[in-house]
């Protein structure tokens, strides 16, 4: 069986735009007072409860695509995933440069397909290079700030550099597309003004974490798992939470292995390249489920 068809699930874009703005004007007007080490814990539990289980629930979408039908099947799937999360993990730690330039290359494509399945490539590649740009653009030194403690600070830099000219170049395009949606497809134009607001008022941690949390994941989850939900609840609760509950714990013991004074380095650590191991099997088996042939 195909992916879900881009018009399945037309009524829930409207409605997550609206929390997204909704949220974001509230990140802007009450701005959250809390110290870094604080805003990194809060930050780890959004991604761990909001964010992970769209990409745990990878072995229940593999099943359903016909990957795995035995226990054995599952069992080979689930040490070739892990497997490759460890190689991307031991890429990161030896190539971090390298491996953060390519976590957001395919952060790009990965999210702009939240648009682009449903026929609407303009407005993925617009808010996509928002999402990338903006920070850069908007946060300078911020964004330095954090990519320096993963990076030497001229490396860091020149991240920022290179991201802040996307930004320039995604500024016109979103422009563009959004007065051009905006009659037909208002939702359009009101998911580009939500994400433009945030580039520019929000920190960039806070920024993409809405925009993970609020957005891609639950869109994920409603177009890969909404019949799921209806008519197995519990047998997606239960994957869900076996299979983000290792890497919860890990992080949590990590963050608890940590001294103080370099808490903001291990949480910036355990942010980036957590989700770079785990975001690159997540996409390959998204693309194979959505580009695979009908009945293959």
């Amino acid at each position: 069986m195909n992916a879900t068809n881009p018009s399945d699930h037309p009524s829930r874009l409207p409605s997550l735009s609206v929390i997204h703005l909704s949220l974001t004007a509230a990140f802007v007007i009450f701005p959250v007072p809390w110290d870094a080490h604080r805003q990194w814990l809060a930050l780890l539990t959004l991604v761990a409860i909001l964010g992970l289980p769209h990409g745990a629930l990878d072995p229940l979408l593999a099943y359903r695509s016909g990957l795995w039908k035995t226990l054995p099947g599952a069992v080979a799937l689930i040490v070739a995933y892990l497997a490759l999360a460890a190689s991307m993990l031991w890429f990161w730690q030896r190539h971090t440069a390298i491996a953060l330039a390519l976590f957001l290359i395919i952060t790009a494509w990965h999210f702009s397909g939240d648009w682009r399945y449903r026929g609407y490539p303009l407005v993925g590649w617009a808010s996509a290079a928002l999402l990338l740009g903006l920070p850069a653009l908007a946060h300078p030194q911020e964004l330095i700030a954090l990519f320096a403690l993963l990076l030497e600070f001229e490396t860091a830099r020149l991240f920022q550099i290179g991201l802040a000219v996307l930004g320039v170049l995604a500024l016109p395009l979103a422009l563009a597309t959004a007065l051009r949606a905006i009659r037909h497809a208002p939702d359009h134009a009101l998911e580009l003004a939500a994400i433009g607001l945030g580039g520019f008022a929000l920190p960039p941690l806070w920024f993409f974490a809405l925009y993970f949390c609020v957005l891609h994941s639950p869109r994920h989850l409603a177009r890969h798992f909404a019949a799921t939900a209806r008519g197995a609840p519990r047998t997606l609760l239960a994957v869900g939470v076996v299979f983000s509950l290792p890497v919860i714990v890990a992080a949590v013991w990590h963050i608890f292995d940590t001294v103080q004074p370099r808490m903001s380095e291990a949480f910036a650590r355990i942010l980036f390249a957590g989700l770079f191991a785990l975001t690159v099997p997540h996409l390959l088996l998204v693309e194979w489920v959505e580009n695979r042939a009908p009945g293959s």
